[in-house]
This record gives structure tokens, sequence and C-alpha cells, in this order.
């Protein structure tokens, strides 16, 4: 391999680079160069197209360089385009061991340095201390048996969602991370609420959420980065002509949506995410901006807007939550914190299923859609479930957790816990609340 300077005006970038820089990002590279200059050369191709280091190159543009180290690779075609994605995509894969909290720590003490070069800067450092507190107070990442004497009553520290979700499992959060211990890895690829992953006992180094609903995607992603704003969207007093409104708004945005979430830099859009979320809280059977609703085209009369439809709570607003919220903006903040450093996937569920740990330092947590459940769910359904027991018996030394109705699965070897909803299916039934279940994987930790 050999390096070269070449003149900055002999390179180009690639005008379908399929990796987002935005500002903020350029602005670290750049502090980086300035501090450390470059350490590592770009790749071009023969033609001087950029194939890895566009975000470099666009820095050292803003620095005002005249040459920059680079190595001219002889990949062509589709081979390069296969690198240039492994490039970011191999990197995205590898996570932080527990000590950079500590490493971090030090080196903004340090006058010398320039912490913001490093691409961390001080909130990101007091996370990454708390979390690591919160580990400690636990006994530390290297037990999984601490965990085994979790308390039953929920907590009072308990994160929730600010929206009610039906089929959420917060009521077995003890059950099963008593099973889970303390993994690496962890993912959720139904996420819905997430009330799993809020209600872990553990951060794991790596966690991954997906799911399958725009709507809830674009929620989790807006949370994670702009939280007060999503808040300032979701505070707000419900009207009926407001709620019917917004929604025929949020089901033609769909499309848009899908658009946006398919950039994984894309930060998400917090009007839409607020708006849904004061639906879904204020809708009668949460089926706010359900796009197969008849109910969604906009009509007028010659009173005006049609708000024939659907009609919000009587009670009004009532973001959910462990305790009464007088300062959403406060609950919004808490959760873009915990969040922080998840992924957050949209799509369909194998999505989400790749790892890098050892199976038995990955904990995945399925709550798909039942079998049987009060005839909501279509037939492909079966399949998906089908496809999900096939990689479940694949990867049954990962500790796994899949929840269904007593009976839904045949899993050898494999710990059924049965437990009681105490509440109503999504259409009203009560014919299902008793016989909920949960099977654990050989890989699990002891109940």
């Amino acid at each position: 391999m050999s390096i070269t300077m070449m003149l900055m005006d002999a390179i180009h970038e690639d005008p379908a680079n399929l990796r987002a820089h935005p500002e903020s990002n350029i602005n670290a590279i750049r502090a980086s160069l300035k501090e450390f200059g470059q350490q590592k050369p770009i790749v071009v191709d023969q033609g001087g197209k950029i194939v890895a280091g566009n975000g470099t190159f666009k820095a050292a543009v803003a620095l005002g360089w005249k040459r920059i180290a680079a190595v001219k690779t002889k990949l062509e075609g589709i081979k390069s385009v296969a690198y240039a994605i492994a490039d970011n995509r191999i990197a995205e894969l590898a996570t932080w061991e527990t000590e950079l909290a500590g490493v971090l720590d030090e080196l903004r003490k340090d006058d010398s340095i320039d912490i913001g070069s490093i691409g961390f800067d001080d909130a990101d450092i007091d996370a990454l201390l708390g979390d690591l507190a919160t580990e400690q107070d636990h006994g530390g990442s290297s037990s999984d048996r601490d965990i085994a004497d979790l308390p039953k009553d929920e907590r009072s520290d308990l994160v929730m969602a600010p929206f009610p979700y039906f089929g959420n499992k917060r009521k077995v959060i003890p059950l099963v991370w008593k099973r889970f211990g303390r993994p690496k890895q962890y993912i959720e690829p139904f996420c819905g609420s997430a009330a799993m992953l809020l209600g872990s006992y553990h951060v794991a180094k790596l966690e991954v959420i997906n799911d399958l609903s725009g709507f809830i995607a674009n929620f989790w992603r807006s949370v994670k980065h702009q939280p007060e704003k999503v808040a300032e969207f979701a505070d707000y007093p419900v009207s009926h002509l407001d709620f019917r409104m917004r929604e025929n708004a949020l089901v033609a945005k769909v499309k848009e949506l899908a658009g946006g979430l398919a950039d994984p830099d894309w930060p998400g859009d917090a009007k839409v995410a607020g708006w849904w979320c004061l639906g879904q809280c204020s809708d009668i059977g949460l089926s706010y901006c359900s796009t197969d609703s008849a109910s969604h085209q906009l009509a007028t009369t010659v009173q005006g807007l049609d708000c024939s439809g659907s009609k919000p709570h009587i009670k009004g607003q009532r973001l959910t939550s462990n305790t009464a919220i007088s300062d959403p903006r406060s609950l919004f903040d808490t959760l873009g914190t915990r969040i922080k450093r998840v992924k957050v996937l949209h799509g369909t569920w194998d999505r989400s299923m790749w790892f890098n740990d050892a199976p038995n330092d990955v904990a995945v947590f399925f709550d798909p859609p039942y079998r049987s459940y009060d005839d909501v769910y279509r037939d492909e359904v079966t399949v998906v479930l089908d496809d999900i027991v096939s990689w479940c018996k694949e990867h049954s030394d990962c500790r796994i957790a899949l929840c269904g109705h007593d009976g839904d699965y045949d899993l050898s070897g494999w710990d059924v816990v049965q437990w009681d909803k105490g509440g109503a299916t999504v259409s009203g039934s009560t014919k299902n609340k008793s016989n909920e279940a949960i099977w654990f994987s050989p890989g699990c930790l002891d109940g």
C-alpha cells in the first residue's frame, strides 16, 4: 500500500455516497484533524473519486488544506461500493469497553487536549459515568447472579414510555431481567413502547430496538436526538378538531417519514413524534394513525371540516407515566438520556438480528404479534412467527425470551412461564388475559 500526498483539486466526492455527514460530524472531524493532524489516509479510486473518507475530505476542505494523504485503490464498480459500505458498517458494529468513561474523564481534565477533538462532549462523558455508576451500584457488569434477587414490586424509578401501548410487558420486567442478567448486547425486534428496554436493571454495551411502525421508530429516534422539541409538540390540550386534522396530516406523511428513517443520520421529525404521541395517548382503542382506516379521508361540509370518525378520550390528555407529569419536558429529557446510545431501527424484525458478542452474552426479547390475537392481525403473521421460531432454535445459546399464548410454540428444552396479564386485549376481550406465556431459551439464567 502506497500513501501519497494528493492535491485537493485532484480529488472529488462520490455523488452517490451513501453515508451522510451532518454538520456536527464534520465539526468533530475538523477538530480532530486540527488537534492530531491526519493519522490515516483517505481511499480514492484511480480517477480520484473518494471511496472511503468523505467526511475527512470535507473537514480538510473546511480547514483550507491544499493536499491530503490518500491511498489509490484498484477496486472498481460494485466492489468499490461494497468496500465503502463495509468501511462504515464494520466500525458501527464495534462497542466501547466500560473503562472508556474513566479514560474520557481523565482526558477532559488535561488542558492540552481539546475533548471535542475526539468526538465526545461533557454531556456524553457525564452520561457514560452515570451508566457506569449505575452498573457498579448493582455489583458490576461481570456478575450476572447479582440480578437474581430483583424486587418483585414495581420500581419507583422505572422509566416509562409517555404513551400507552396494548400488549406491553411491563408487568413481567423483573421476571425477564432475572433470566437475562447482565448481557453485553440487548436486542428488542418488536419494541413498541420499549417497556423491557426502559425497565432494564442494566445498560448493555450495545442496545438495539426495532419496530415496523414508522411512527414508533420516528418517535424513539426523535426523542433520542431532540427530546425538548418532541415535548413541545406533545404538550398540548386535547381538541377534537385538532385531534382529527392532525391524524389526517400524519397519515399523509407516512411515505415522507419512511424516506427520512432510511437515512441513519436523520434525527427524526419532532413534530410528527409529538403529535403522534399525544394522539396515541388520547385515542380510544389506540388505533391513532392506522393507515388502513377509511376515516382518514379528509372531507368538508357546508359547516366546515368534517370531524366524524374517532374521537379523543373524554378525559383528555394523559401522557402516561409512573408519576404525575407537571413538566413533560423533564420526562422527555429523561427518555432522551436513557436511549441516547440505543440504536433505533425501522423495518422487519430480522434487520436487528446481528451481534458480534458471544451468543451467551446476547439477550433478545421477542414480543411479536400472537398467533391468535382476536383476529386483529393478518394471516402473514404465521409466516413471521415460524421464521422467528426457526431463528430461536438455531440460536438457543443466546438469552432469548419469546412471548405468546400458552401452546403457541413447541420449543424442546426451553422453560415456559405462564403469567396473568390481568387486562383486556386490543378488541376488548378478556378471553386471553390468563394464558400469557414466555418461553426462555436454555441460554438464559436459571429462574
